[in-house]
């Protein structure tokens, strides 16, 4: 009985290695997943973005139909997806990660210099013949005036500066006048670009009498004479300045002359003036 056991158990191992095996069963592809935030389709340019992709799909063509992705996970992990059509997420993918865009340009509004008498020079203000509102001379033959002037006050020296230093440069709406006559005719845009550079000019040197106030030194005991010293020195190089402005900008012979045969000239000042301008940007009025 016992060898009889032994070989039934043996003839089962013979049964057991010597079958054929079975063959394997075919393996079907399974279609890709894409999540929300896939982007192997739209790094092809083909813009398809849903629950499978057919691989043997090759068309480059972008459709503008919106997808909205609306799953719960992804809706909870995530919050809610932003509504955007295949072209809009191909354009998104194909743009670098890394290409730093300059933001853009959003108008600013022109700043506000009050209804009062005088104002202060302001950045990006531009003058308007509403701020003439003096009386222009009878005998004049030019066409505008621009009252504007550069004060300073201080309180006192504190370690040979001037303590609570304040520069303005003023702009004189009762005395500053523009004549009808010229007003009225097509030089009116050119004299008032013109008048302009005048007060940019006078903000200029306003700035620089702001610098020579800082680079000197000054004693308690004289400190009003030594600063007026230094301010009439740099009112001369403004009136010099302003005189050669005047001479470049407008043709002799007032009245009767066109001012606006000479643009180009105006514009050479208007480059060199905001140069100048640029130079002296770390010296601001108030």
């Amino acid at each position: 009985m016992a060898r009889k056991h032994r070989h039934k158990r043996h003839h089962r191992r013979h049964f057991l290695f010597s079958r054929k095996p079975k063959e394997p069963k075919p393996v079907v592809a399974k279609k890709k997943d894409v999540s929300p935030f896939a982007s192997s389709s739209l790094g092809r340019g083909r813009g398809v973005l849903n629950n499978a992709i057919d691989e043997t799909d090759t068309t480059d063509n972008v459709s503008n139909e919106p997808i909205v992705v609306a799953s719960p996970i992804t809706a909870a992990r995530y919050g809610p997806i932003e509504e955007k059509t295949p072209a809009m997420q191909a354009a998104a993918y194909a743009t670098p990660a890394n290409n730093n865009m300059p933001p853009p340009i959003v108008p600013q509004a022109e700043p506000q210099v009050g209804t009062g008498d005088t104002f202060h020079w302001i950045p990006r203000y531009k003058l308007k013949w509403d701020d003439y509102q003096g009386a222009a001379p009878s005998d004049t033959g030019d066409p505008a005036y621009t009252a504007c002037s550069i004060q300073y006050e201080f309180s006192g020296v504190k370690d040979q500066h001037l303590r609570d230093l304040h520069v303005y440069c003023v702009f004189d709406r009762v005395h500053s006048w523009a004549s009808a006559e010229h007003v009225k005719d097509h030089s009116y845009g050119y004299i008032l670009k013109h008048e302009q550079g005048h007060f940019d000019i006078a903000e200029i040197y306003a700035r620089r009498l702001i610098a020579a106030f800082q680079r000197n030194s000054f004693a308690p005991m004289n400190a009003n004479t030594d600063a007026k010293t230094i301010y009439e020195s740099i009112m001369a190089e403004e009136r010099k300045l302003q005189a050669e402005y005047e001479a470049d900008t407008l043709p002799e012979g007032l009245p009767g002359a066109q001012p606006d045969e000479n643009p180009a000239k105006l514009e050479q000042w208007q480059a060199r003036i905001n140069t100048m301008m640029g130079e002296m940007r770390k010296y601001v009025t108030e």
